[in-house]
């Protein structure tokens, strides 16, 4: 079986990688391999299902990750982490230089942010995305829930059902929900660098402040630190 890797119209090779539990920058590596070698990953996965020489439990794993590839879900996911992960890594890189001053990390965490806000309305074209990646173009089988509402005896067991579409139940219930704790999580670490440039950003603006300024701010850190460490 050939070596998975895939080659896009630039000639730039991408390798199959682990995914790293704790480096932004490797999750979007791993991915960015996985969105360029989507069909020749499903191609050597099928050569392993149907390979004789392999163990059973070899071709069950292989037809197992097949079947989730081949989900609509699955590459509608791979299309918008693909995105996500890069917008994170050129963040992160940026934070992690040692001369970045605290206004301009926060300026960079509200820019993050409203990217990934952004994609609450993109869903369409990240389905688009996904079915041209994959070749699927639907959605595993919808579910038929009923309508939390008050019920007359009479009406007993007739509450009137809402039949989502498969399109519409994923977008609700899976797609629009990560977003959703994404946002949380970087205004609450917005919130923590908006604390920390209030209290000591002016350092990085001493040489422009002007003296009453300057006073004011250093007046409001030795208030902070007396009350947190003690006079």
């Amino acid at each position: 079986m050939k070596h998975l890797s895939a080659e896009n119209t630039k000639k730039v090779f991408y390798t199959l990688k682990n995914l790293s539990d704790t480096r932004w920058s490797c999750r979007a590596d791993a991915v960015k391999a996985l969105v360029h070698g989507y069909k020749s990953i499903l191609n050597a996965l099928t050569e392993i299902c149907n390979d004789a020489g392999q163990k059973d439990i070899v071709k069950c794993q292989a037809r197992s990750l097949y079947q989730n590839m081949s989900r609509l879900e699955t590459s509608i996911y791979t299309q918008f982490w693909h995105e996500i992960l890069e917008g994170f890594g050129s963040t992160i890189r940026y934070l992690q230089n040692s001369t970045m001053i605290l206004s301009t990390a926060l300026n960079l965490l509200k820019s993050l942010t409203s990217f990934v806000e952004s994609k609450r309305d993109a869903f369409d074209s990240y389905e688009t995305a996904g079915k041209e990646l994959s070749d699927v173009q639907e959605y595993q089988n919808s579910r038929v829930r009923s309508l939390n509402v008050p019920l007359k005896p009479i009406d007993y067991g007739k509450a009137s059902a809402v039949q989502l579409s498969p399109k519409e139940k994923f977008r609700t219930e899976s797609f629009l929900p990560v977003i959703d704790r994404l946002i949380v999580s970087l205004r609450e670490r917005m919130s923590a660098y908006q604390v920390a440039n209030e209290r000591f950003g002016f350092f990085a603006e001493i040489s422009t402040m002007k003296n009453s300024e300057l006073t004011l701010a250093a007046k409001k850190l030795v208030h902070f630190l007396s009350s947190r460490f003690g006079s």
